[in-house]
């Protein structure tokens, strides 16, 4: 008769053969592990949300001003770009659709050429622009897009 040591194979109780996998309790636990991560995930998810629409807007806004800049210099002629702070919205010529800025968003908009509740943006077909100023800022972030005057150059900060 031969016996196995410690490291022989593991003697099979009734024939049954062992195989791999997962015991009931090893699910139970990633299940519940699952079911918390499910319970915090969204509560955390709402918290962020409107500074994630809020730096959204102010990315959209400088990219919309830096198509206007390039459409002006493609076709050779001056575009305006206009926010409506009542409205909350912004617009060049020729553009049918006009976007919608966030409501919880405070919204400031410096420019040389301003109507009442609407302000300008000038691009020219030399690739300069009128300059000026717009910023975003929602529970102390606030992110501020600037249109250099002599090269048009739109940049999008972060504060």
């Amino acid at each position: 008769m031969t016996r196995h040591g410690a490291s022989g194979p593991a003697p099979q109780a009734c024939g049954v053969e062992r195989r791999a996998g997962f015991t009931l309790v090893e699910l139970m636990v990633v299940l519940a592990i699952v079911a918390m991560t499910v319970a915090v995930v969204p509560p955390l998810v709402v918290k962020v949300m409107p500074a994630m629409q809020a730096q959204a807007a102010a990315r959209e806004l400088a990219s919309g001003l830096r198509e206007a800049r390039s459409t002006a210099m493609a076709d050779n002629r001056e575009v305006v770009v206009e926010i409506d702070l009542e409205r909350r919205t912004y617009h060049w010529q020729g553009q049918r659709i006009r976007a919608e800025l966030p409501s919880h968003v405070a919204l400031d908009v410096l420019t040389g050429d301003a109507v009442g509740t609407r302000g300008q943006f000038h691009f020219y077909p030399d690739g300069s622009a009128s300059g000026g100023r717009a910023s975003l800022a929602w529970r102390g972030r606030e992110w501020v897009v600037d249109i250099d005057w002599l090269t048009g150059r739109v940049t999008l900060d972060e504060y």
